[in-house]
């Protein structure tokens, strides 16, 4: 009787849990939207407008007229290439607002989950690297988000950072749904098949909000700050495109008339600079003792090119 009641007592608490999704519109939030019926959980989802990373009154504000347990920072300028243009606005929301909001989460004794990217690593060639590694991020955007993670750890006493590397999903824009769209309208795509990845599949990480909660609730007075959140298996911007092309052909029953070509990442054109290799190490035994499981990349690649595809046709 007493374990019943304890596991009631548990799933009041999640109920009751309030948790503040800032950045809700991209990707990995609306995963997050999708899953939130499923969940004990009480979620916020303010748009930029109500919440505004680049302003601090705004942050200041949102967080006095309500009393939340955890803030899940998903918001970022995210363009790599615009940040090269764009610095003012990318530091203010990539550094800047993070340093606010961190301030502010800690004041408010608000647990707060941080969300970065493999971009802070790069300059180095030593992939794959690890949470506690030494950063050394190779363009604009990285060294944004870099100086966000600082100031996370500088002034919350327990906020975690998770990083994710080359998210991909059904929504949004990534890699994945640009290449579907290009491989239905032109003749020779041409992709880069030197620069080594991992892949984060956003849908992964809202299956498991309980869980990285309860993580934190674990690591609260411990060191563990940082983790990498990926996919189980490297690959290349090439290898995941053969799939998408392989699916498309699948799912359409015919043979597709484009052509896929391999380049080097020096022929690719870029504004900013792009890493050889930033591979994110994750401790997949560490996740599973804490019940966070992780899906296939080329199963969750797939999977994307079939819920995809239909909109896609319609667009072009």
């Amino acid at each position: 009787m007493k374990k019943n009641i304890r596991v009631k007592d548990l799933e009041n608490y999640n109920k009751n849990l309030k948790v503040l999704v800032i950045g809700g519109s991209g990707q990995v939030g609306t995963e997050i939207k999708n899953q939130k019926h499923k969940l004990n959980l009480n979620f916020s989802f303010p748009s930029s407008k109500a919440l505004n990373l680049t302003n601090q009154a705004s942050i200041k504000n949102f967080l006095n007229n309500d009393n939340f347990d955890y803030i899940i920072n998903l918001g970022a300028f995210t363009d790599v290439n615009g940040a090269e243009k764009k610095k003012d606005i990318t530091k203010r929301v990539n550094h800047t607002g993070v340093d606010i909001l961190s301030k502010e989460a800690d004041t408010k004794n608000i647990k707060l989950i941080h969300i970065s990217t493999d971009y802070v690593f790069g300059k180095t060639l030593n992939a794959p690297f690890y949470p506690g590694d030494k950063k050394a991020p190779i363009n604009f955007y990285g060294l944004t988000k870099s100086e966000g993670e600082d100031a996370v750890l500088t002034n919350h006493k327990s906020g975690i950072i998770i990083r994710f590397s080359s998210v991909f999903s059904q929504y949004g824009t990534n890699f994945v749904k640009s290449m579907i769209k290009l491989l239905l309208t032109n003749r020779r795509v041409r992709v880069v098949s030197d620069q080594k990845i991992s892949l984060t599949f956003a849908q992964d990480f809202s299956r498991n909000i309980v869980q990285i909660i309860d993580l934190y609730k674990k690591n609260i007075n411990t060191n563990e700050r940082i983790f990498h959140f990926c996919s189980p298996g490297f690959s290349t911007w090439y290898l995941v495109a053969k799939i998408i092309f392989t699916e498309l052909e699948t799912v359409l029953q015919k043979s597709l008339d484009s052509e896929l070509i391999p380049i080097t990442l020096s022929e690719w054109k870029s504004d900013a600079k792009r890493s050889i290799d930033t591979r994110l190490y994750t401790d997949f035994d560490y996740y599973l003792k804490n019940n966070i499981k992780f899906s296939s990349w080329e199963d969750s690649v797939r999977l994307v090119v079939r819920k995809a595809l239909p909109q896609i046709l319609d667009e072009i």
